[in-house]
């Protein structure tokens, strides 16, 4: 059972020539030595501390979007809006959102000047505002400077020159594009089927994600050795929640990109504005990030794990102070009890959401990471009475026969 939070945006503007001028603001104070910023894992994402105006704030590391500061850290700042954007979050929600200029963000020492920041509520959704961030460093501030992210010693290293990076020699190498915003687009192939504009985005926490018109390609040439099928509501944006869709997991001959090939995975398909590589794939590697040269250094960290497959085939969302199952896997334990998208929960485990808390449905995403628990016990509202079901973990999908 997973939500998966992805923090990605896209702008919707004709004006493509001011919004270049409004992205490539800000600069980086170069330094002489190589800045360590060490992070945190919430949820699945990095979360990082950033210094404005000698203040300490928590902000996700995302290069799926733009700077993003919240609403309440922008009145405190009394910054001032440049423009208003109509922005799209990564399901398809609009919102018209102010941007801003930051006089300065400081990261463990590293300065920023002059960048443009969107300014949003973080606690629309009840699944970002969880993480309790104040905002979100962005592509449009990272492009200034030269990124390693070490997600075994779970520090980022900021520099001014590549040069002063160290890489290991194993390493693969990724050509990207970029959007107005500077997020890095990737190009993916699987056998002869091409997903142009991967977006490599921090902000994810899934592995891989592609948009449903790749699914009959990859069957037609026999590239799919195993799939399943889930309905209702995935995954959570900046602005809400996704709508109930089917989703398809596929386990795939084989993906590349770049120099790099990668066998037997996982890969999410559903309706969707953009294709997502996100931190469940990237914490496998060492990350180097070259904006200058438009190419990511992927070096393998350990075996290769893709443990964000595994799954109770069931997700749950905060629907005003109710918890409800928000979608279900065909062959899961969930659907095999015949528990339906739309279910009242009444409680997780030991955990009591009849009237859910905000609190309380933060301390249910936290408990339902798959590697915490192995069987998950749920009781659902049910014409007044309360049934209860033992829900156990899906196995991975295997193209064995």
């Amino acid at each position: 059972m997973k939500r998966f939070l992805i923090f990605s945006l896209l702008l919707l503007t004709s004006c493509q020539q001011q919004l270049i001028g409004l992205f490539q603001k800000g600069e980086y104070m170069r330094h002489n030595e190589v800045i360590e910023v060490p992070f945190t894992v919430e949820n699945g994402l990095m979360i990082i501390p950033v210094d404005i105006e000698g203040e300490m704030y928590r902000f996700l590391f995302d290069t799926g979007a733009p700077n993003v500061v919240s609403t309440e850290l922008s009145e405190r700042l009394k910054l001032k809006k440049s423009r208003s954007i109509k922005t799209v979050d990564s399901q398809g929600n609009e919102s018209l959102l102010d941007y801003v200029r930051v006089q300065k963000i400081n990261i463990s020492g590293a300065a920023f000047v002059n960048t443009t920041a969107a300014v949003a509520d973080l606690k629309q959704a009840e699944a970002i505002a969880c993480l309790n961030i104040d905002g979100l460093i962005g592509a449009n501030l990272m492009r200034k400077a030269f990124w390693q992210i070490d997600s075994q010693k779970n520090v980022i290293r900021i520099a001014s020159d590549f040069d002063q990076l160290t890489r290991p020699v194993n390493g693969y190498v990724v050509p990207f594009t970029t959007e107005v915003t500077g997020t890095p687009l990737i190009h993916l192939r699987m056998g002869h089927v091409d997903v142009k504009k991967l977006k490599m985005d921090t902000g994810s926490v899934g592995f891989l994600s592609t948009d449903s018109e790749s699914y009959n390609g990859l069957k037609s040439e026999n590239q799919i050795l195993a799939e399943r099928s889930s309905y209702g509501a995935s995954s959570v944006g900046l602005f809400g929640t996704s709508e109930n869709d089917t989703i398809r997991q596929v386990l795939v001959k084989e993906l590349s990109m770049g120099n790099l090939s990668v066998t037997g995975q996982v890969i999410d398909m559903k309706r969707s504005k953009s294709s997502l590589l996100g931190m469940s794939f990237l914490r496998n590697y060492l990350v180097t990030i070259d904006w200058k040269n438009n190419l990511v250094y992927l070096y393998p960290q350990g075996e290769f794990q893709n443990a964000y497959a595994e799954s109770f085939g069931i997700s749950l969302f905060k629907e005003g102070d109710k918890m409800v199952v928000s979608l279900i896997a065909d062959g899961s334990s969930a659907q095999q009890q015949g528990i339906k998208v739309g279910d009242v929960v009444l409680r997780v485990n030991d955990v009591d959401v009849a009237h859910t808390t905000l609190e309380e449905y933060c301390k249910i995403i936290k408990l339902v990471r798959v590697k915490e628990v192995e069987t998950l016990q749920i009781v659902l509202d049910r014409n007044g009475g309360k049934d209860e079901y033992f829900l156990t973990k899906m196995p991975p999908l295997s193209g064995s026969k």
